[in-house]
């Protein structure tokens, strides 16, 4: 790319990132925008009352009125650097985008296209991590410009389309400026790369937005990028679009863009071969050059300038006028271009036959491509009849395992199916069994449950007609274990009959809420008799007195009835039995409920508490007054407490007494204690 090219892209970029980022969300009333410039807002700077945010925002814009008034790069790069610090420090994330974006394009202007692509970069990857996409646009667009001037024409069009993309679903405010410069740099970018139609379309596109908008900056560089881009093709065309440009330019006065448009056409006539209209055009862009303090510009100036002198006849002033550019060059770039400096002194001499080398140099390169071209084909075509080859191989190979593997499937899915039918012939027998066992667990229970109820009833009438007296004291004894046994046949029937039912998963917990008083009042009542016939005091012990219990009425009764009834049989005459229901002093945080019955009874051996609690139909133990037991009650209330959500847990030492507790979940909210 010609060095004209690349400053001119430069500053291309830079104008839209410095310039584009100025939107009024950053801007002061319009009063103050009246008094301006760049003076007033250093003296708002000096504030020590404005909000830090603020002061970014204000940095940002004395930054833009400093390019207007073409201010050093050294005191736009200063100021912009000490908003970055600020943006930082205070976690303004889109002021740190903004300037980012205002440094890369204030390094790309200056041709340090490393520095350049650096800030882009960090603005990219700042906008990643907080998810800010307002300025994304911008970022892109910075790095495909630094891809531009490296020559990298497919990567900056990647770029440039990028940078459209991310501008397009912004809200005008925010997106309308971005679009329209990635547009601009987008529809030269295609010319390079030759792909004209489509360079066209953006072109069109984006001359209607800047004429729709009344957008005379954002007209001017369309019409400059268009016209620079057709120079090498159809410098003609190149010209009428320039000529438009600088008419665009002259209208806003502003020495930067006049000189930006006016060297612009000023190498089309240089294409052309105009060399009065080239000296011209040199003379005015080196007085505008300088009134915007732009040195790119001016060494572009001088040298069109020697070239036209030169073509004029003036080879003395010529050299003069070329010794000045380079001399002027020579701050701005490296050992590179001042080598170049050399080889464009030799040029002027011997410019023919330069010419001459370089068209046979290009004729040996295409022929040289050519080839390359030829033999690649000829690889290409080897390795595809190779690898059509192998196809045929591998595909042959693939059909007959595709084959085996077909038929093994068949063969599997018919197993499969049949061990399905299998599973369901099973499955039926076991549900059969299982209505066949409930059937024969509910004519059990309502065929015994009436003879049982009536032998239990039928003790106390007895009791009346055994005459009192001597010699009836038998009789007595006779009736108490008459009694006895009703009991225990009851309490062997009610057991088994809801083992049953939970081995077979119907017994469900239902909860509800129930007064604790309530509760063990019932149990007490029950039993009561049993323990007055023993002698033992049977106590009750409910903390607080309204404690409310959450659980199922008939799985809590029967764990209860089948606790307080073990250590009633456990306990000897004359003994003790308490149930108490309190809070958990275990975890009060939770305000669980804890519900325990102990006794002072003979105790359990320690390695028989796991025995008892986990296995059902267990040789029974005979109680103090030799009272008969089933075998099944701790296992089954053992079951209906994890049922409730508890864990039954039996301590006891031997001679010592023994209690049974277990918890249960607190109550709603609504009803704690």
């Amino acid at each position: 790319m010609r060095v004209s090219e690349r400053w001119l892209l430069a500053l291309i970029l830079s104008f839209g990132l410095i310039h584009g980022l100025s939107t009024p969300a950053f801007c002061a009333p319009a009063e103050s925008l009246a008094q301006s410039p760049a003076d007033s807002l250093r003296m708002q700077l000096q504030r020590a009352d404005m909000p830090d945010t603020a002061r970014v925002l204000l940095g940002l814009r004395l930054v833009s009125a400093l390019d207007e008034e073409n201010a050093s790069p050294a005191e736009r790069r200063r100021l912009l650097l000490a908003s970055l610090a600020l943006a930082r420090r205070i976690g303004f994330v889109g002021g740190e985008l903004e300037v980012l974006n205002n440094l890369g394009a204030l390094a790309n202007m200056t041709s340090d296209l490393p520095t350049a692509q650096r800030y882009f970069s960090q603005a990219i990857r700042r906008a990643r991590q907080t998810r800010e996409t307002r300025f994304r646009s911008e970022s892109l667009r910075g790095l495909g410009g630094v891809a531009l001037s490296e020559q990298e024409f497919a990567r900056a069009a990647t770029l440039f389309e990028q940078a459209a993309d991310a501008a397009e679903p912004l809200t005008p405010y925010y997106g309308g400026r971005s679009l329209e410069l990635a547009l601009s740099d987008l529809s030269k970018v295609y010319l390079v790369l030759n792909r004209e139609a489509e360079a066209r379309r953006v072109f069109r596109r984006l001359l209607a937005l800047s004429r729709q908008k009344h957008d005379a900056t954002t007209e001017l560089f369309a019409l400059a990028n268009w016209g620079t881009g057709l120079l090498v093709r159809t410098p003609d065309s190149a010209a009428v679009y320039l000529a438009q440009a600088v008419d665009v330019a002259t209208q806003m006065d502003v020495p930067y863009y006049r000189a930006y448009a006016t060297m612009a056409l000023m190498q089309v006539r240089e294409q052309q071969g105009r060399w009065a209209d080239v000296g011209a055009l040199a003379r005015q862009t080196l007085r505008l050059a300088r009134e915007s303090q732009t040195p790119d510009y001016e060494s572009e100036a001088l040298v069109s300038l020697a070239k036209a002198l030169r073509r004029q006849g003036q080879p003395a002033v010529a050299f003069d006028t070329l010794s000045r550019a380079y001399t002027l060059m020579d701050t701005l770039w490296s050992r590179e271009k001042r080598d170049e400096l050399a080889r464009q002194q030799v040029a002027f001499d011997v410019g023919a036959k330069e010419a001459r080398i370089r068209a046979l140099e290009q004729q040996r390169r295409i022929a040289t491509l050519t080839a390359d071209r030829q033999a690649a084909r000829t690889q290409l075509l080897i390795g595809g009849l190779v690898a059509l080859v192998a196809l045929l191989a591998l595909g042959s190979g693939f059909l007959i395992r595709l084959r085996r593997s077909q038929a093994a499937l068949v063969a599997s899915e018919a197993e499969a199916q049949a061990a399905a039918a299998a599973a369901r012939r099973a499955e039926e027998k076991a549900h059969a069994a299982n209505a066949t066992k409930d059937q024969i667990m509910s004519v059990i229970g309502h065929d015994l449950r009436g003879p049982v109820a009536s032998f239990q009833q039928l003790t106390p009438v007895l009791r009346q007609l055994v005459p009192t007296g001597p010699g009836a004291s038998e009789a007595q004894r006779l009736l108490d274990s008459l009694a006895a046994g009703a009991r225990h046949l009851g309490e062997l029937l009610d057991n088994l009959l809801r083992w049953a039912r939970s081995e077979d998963g119907n017994t469900v917990n239902y909860p509800t809420y129930l007064p604790a008083v309530d509760v063990a009042g019932a149990v007490a009542e029950l039993l009561q008799p049993v323990a007055l016939a023993k002698q033992i005091t049977l106590r009750l012990q409910i903390t607080p007195a309204h404690l409310q219990l959450f659980a199922d009425p008939d799985l809590l009764a029967t764990v209860l009835r089948n606790l307080v009834t073990n250590a009633l049989k456990f306990t000897p005459t004359g003994g003790q039995v308490t149930l108490s229901i309190s809070t958990s002093i275990d975890s009060p945080d939770t305000s669980a409920i804890r519900i325990a019955v102990t006794d002072n009874g003979i105790g359990i051996a320690p390695e028989r508490i796991r025995h008892l609690l986990e296995t059902a139909g267990h040789d029974s133990t005979r109680g103090t007054a030799d009272e008969l037991g089933t075998g099944l009650g701790l296992p089954l209330s053992a079951r209906f407490v994890r049922l409730m959500g508890g864990e039954l847990k039996l301590t006891s030492q031997p001679h010592q007494g023994t209690e049974a507790a277990f918890e249960l979940p607190p109550p709603p909210p609504r009803f704690k204690a």
